[in-house]
């Protein structure tokens, strides 16, 4: 798999990035305010069969709902500055949402993670 790959956002080209351990700690930080504004947006089986096409189908909900924190979220998961994401069209900025669920294995970050608090649930 690739480690980076390169699009046009607002006519300047960018480069996408996976993910570095530090990378994702700051895609965590940048979650913290998503979880009360998206309640109830996934169903408790979503969540449990999560996948990229259900991200993708859910995305006009949700950016509806919380857009400023969805530009904050693809600014961080991408590297592209907030300002030239602001200024992408609707094509360009799905592409870049795209390109970050290629770059990263998401299903299997979600799933390791659920995993991790199942272990840990356990363990008490």
């Amino acid at each position: 798999m690739k480690d980076v790959k390169k699009v046009t956002v607002a006519g300047q080209k960018v480069e996408i990035r996976k993910f570095t351990m530090r990378k994702f700690a700051e895609l965590m930080l940048a979650l913290e305010h998503l979880p009360g504004k998206l309640k109830g947006q996934f169903t408790k089986e979503e969540l449990e069969s999560f996948s990229n096409e259900q991200l993708l189908t859910k995305f006009p909900l949700l950016f509806a709902t919380a857009q400023d924190d969805v530009f904050e979220l693809v600014s961080v998961a991408s590297g592209v500055d907030k300002e030239l994401l602001n200024n992408a069209d609707p094509v360009e900025f799905m592409g870049v949402i795209e390109t970050i669920l290629e770059l990263n294995n998401v299903k299997a970050i979600v799933d390791k993670v659920k995993n991790l608090i199942t272990v840990l649930r356990n363990k008490k």
